[in-house]
């Protein structure tokens, strides 16, 4: 007999946020496609629900749910069109500090440059206030690291294709000394004629 296996259910990824819009990975706003967006400043048991969340659990604007053990009101679904945000639920920072009980705790904050020639000072800046109170990354050091990880295995490449061509030479060379000294007879024949 065959059983049917059900799907695991994905953990639901709920975000604390000042600003809505700072959560969209891709650099887009993230478009409401119903309701309203939230006052990222406010305490207010609101949030925002990804469409595909919404859809899979019947949202809708002015729906409620329930999380940690409080009823939060939906008053807005959200689209990024990635799967995994649109999975997701944003509430005002101060709601989800006080709903887990980590009043004044972030675990990440992102900052916007309005430059791309002030993000080594910024950074900079940053590092020096917060000290060894945060991990500061700027997406040039990340693209950095992963360029610095592809020139490695460009090096690697490279060396491989040389040792190949050096390796092929001697062998072709062996190749070419071990014939002529099997028909070194021959070719005494051949000059004496």
């Amino acid at each position: 007999t065959k059983t049917a296996r059900v799907a695991p259910t994905p953990r639901i990824t709920v975000s604390g946020t000042t600003d809505p819009n700072s959560l969209s990975t891709d650099g887009n706003n993230l478009n409401i496609t119903s309701g309203s967006t939230i006052d990222g400043n406010s305490s207010d048991q609101v949030a925002l629900v990804g469409v595909s969340l919404a859809t899979k659990n019947n949202l809708v604007v002015g729906s409620t749910f329930t999380a940690y053990t409080q009823t939060i009101k939906v008053v807005g679904l959200y689209t990024t069109n990635n799967q995994f945000q649109d999975s997701g639920v944003i509430m005002p920072l101060a709601t989800v500090q006080t709903l887990t009980d980590q009043a004044g705790k972030i675990t990440s904050v992102s900052a916007k440059v309005d430059s791309s020639d002030n993000v080594g000072s910024t950074v900079a800046s940053l590092k020096t206030s917060l000290g060894d109170k945060a991990d500061i990354t700027s997406q040039a050091e990340q693209a950095t690291a992963s360029v610095a990880s592809l020139s490695n295995i460009a090096s690697f490449a490279l060396t491989g294709v040389i040792g190949s061509t050096v390796a092929g030479a001697v062998i072709v060379l062996l190749s070419m000394v071990m014939i002529v000294r099997e028909r070194r007879r021959e070719i005494g024949v051949i000059k004496a004629i």
